[in-house]
């Protein structure tokens, strides 16, 4: 595992699995939020983002947290693991929830400046919460289409975690880099 790609459904927990796997294996760690949004929660321009993740994953070890549908074709062929984050909806749910509440009240910073607020999480139009609620089932279906499809990225090691107990124990059965 030197180029690994963690997957998950909105509120999975993609960019903390991504950190705590980087911390151990001292492996680079990217974010795709961090690629793919500007200050004001603008979003780049498909170029600019292609160009950036391009960039990121030209090393010859790193680790990405994010699904990346649009940038995809340019990470995926030269990842050699797919981590699946695949928890229950009420699982994920109650995790999105604490979050975003956390957020806002820290006003801790998301990405590029950009912080959650009160405004938009109640805001149809932008809520994570109402993009969780739409986007769940449609996201899972898609991860479990590409899983029981592997001949599609040969190469590609998956690994599918259910459970965050059982996430914890692959994580600690994992030797650490010296």
């Amino acid at each position: 595992m030197r180029r690994i790609v963690i997957v998950g459904v909105t509120g999975s927990g993609k960019t903390t699995l991504a950190k705590m796997l980087s911390e151990k294996l001292r492996l680079d760690f990217s974010d795709l939020d961090e690629l793919c949004w500007l200050p004001g929660w603008q979003e780049r321009p498909l170029d600019e983002f292609r160009r950036l993740t391009n960039e990121t994953t030209q090393k010859p070890a790193w680790i990405i947290s994010g699904n990346g549908g649009r940038v995809r074709d340019v990470y995926w062929p030269r990842a050699d693991t797919l981590v699946w984050i695949d928890y229950s909806f009420s699982q994920v749910f109650w995790q999105l929830l604490n979050r975003s509440i956390r957020r806002i009240i820290n006003k801790q910073v998301v990405c590029n400046g950009n912080t959650e607020s009160w405004q938009r999480f109640f805001n149809p139009k932008n809520s994570i919460i109402i993009w969780f609620l739409k986007n769940f089932y449609r996201k899972k279906k898609n991860f479990s289409d590409l899983f029981d499809n592997p001949e599609a990225y040969p190469g590609l090691s998956f690994i599918h975690l259910t459970d965050p107990c059982k996430t914890k124990e692959w994580l600690d059965s994992l030797p650490t880099a010296e």
